[in-house]
């Protein structure tokens, strides 16, 4: 897959995504509906992982099942695309813990994408 950014391109890399914060309003709001329509148009790589950090106590389910509500409310294409969303969601993944926490990045769910 090929990105177009300014005059050069680049070629689009398996990529992870931590959001810190991500059981608050910006990821609910802003954040996986952007990502879901990139995922739409087929706009990012493959693979990918968006890994959601925060304090809260929840399962990857319970999370999905949050951003799946909030989507439904703030996606700019309505209604969400029960099939597009399915294969989204195998993409996102809860890690729960304290920022102030030193060595915080040995508790998240970073994956190998190769």
């Amino acid at each position: 897959m090929i990105c177009r950014i300014g005059e050069t391109r680049k070629i689009v890399e398996p990529c992870s995504i931590v959001i810190f914060g991500a059981s608050g309003d910006l990821t609910a709001r802003k954040l996986i509906p952007a990502f879901y329509h990139l995922f739409m148009a087929k706009a990012l790589p493959s693979p990918f992982q968006i890994i959601g950090f925060a304090r809260r106590e929840k399962t990857d389910d319970q999370w999905r099942d949050e951003l799946h509500t909030a989507l439904q409310q703030f996606s700019r294409t309505k209604p969400v695309d029960e099939a597009v969303w399915t294969e989204f969601a195998k993409n996102l993944s809860y890690c729960q813990g304290d920022f102030r926490r030193l060595r915080i990045t040995e508790s998240l769910k970073l994956n190998s994408l190769l």
